[in-house]
């Protein structure tokens, strides 16, 4: 077997498996449409089948039949009609496997692994396979997993519930957005994922620089704490 040094360091940097079965079997079945992706992610997730990483910064979705994960399994996140579809985004590929902490998801697509903006709805190259990727993470978790506000949160707030991402009241890409905590609530993930889509749809036709009107979107289940 082709060692993965990256996914494997971490992994064990990583807290304990959400799942502690993982059928590799029906796994490489259900996925395989990932081609030559799907060894590198088995590998991943034969090693820890779903996990949370530098305070709850990095999500890795879980593989699992049935879900019971606030629908976080990763085949459920990534049918169409949950959260892609809102985006029009109606292909298999880019599939989403984990995410940051503010919601951003990292996918494969054809390209290799691609970070999806919930923000605008674009896409961005990140490299080319998931043990480079693995490597990133590791090499710095503040800029590419919002890992030092994590940890500010967790501090002061108390550990960010399972299933939920932290969302900013003013979108980052506006003059008023940050990362500063008085501008971040926790929420659901799958209800953020929507809320910020309805701004994406809104600002697609927005020239760069064009003032716009931004109201604040909070979904009705806040979480204040």
């Amino acid at each position: 077997m082709e060692k993965y040094s990256e996914l494997e360091e971490l992994c064990k940097l990583g807290g304990n498996a959400i799942e502690q079965t993982f059928d590799r079997i029906r796994f490489n079945a259900d996925l395989s449409f990932l081609g030559p992706q799907l060894p590198e992610y088995a590998f991943l997730l034969g090693l820890k089948n779903g996990f949370y990483a530098f305070a709850e910064a990095l999500h890795v979705y879980t593989y699992l039949p049935s879900d019971r994960y606030n629908e976080q399994e990763v085949v459920t996140w990534n049918k169409a009609s949950l959260w892609k579809r809102a985006y029009g985004l109606t292909e298999v590929k880019p599939f989403a496997f984990a995410e940051d902490i503010f919601g951003y998801q990292f996918c494969f697509d054809v390209e290799g692994v691609t970070r999806f903006d919930p923000e605008t709805g674009e896409l961005e190259p990140v490299c080319s396979t998931l043990d480079e990727w693995a490597g990133l993470m590791l090499t710095d978790p503040e800029a590419h997993l919002g890992y030092e506000t994590a940890r500010e949160w967790s501090q002061t707030k108390g550990s960010i519930r399972q299933g939920e991402r932290l969302l900013p009241i003013y979108p980052f890409i506006t003059s008023e957005g940050s990362a500063d905590l008085t501008n971040l609530y926790s929420v659901d993930a799958l209800k953020g994922m929507l809320s910020r889509a309805d701004f994406a749809r809104q600002i697609k036709s927005v020239p760069d620089g064009q003032p716009i009107e931004i109201v604040p979107l909070i979904p009705q289940n806040r979480n204040p704490s």
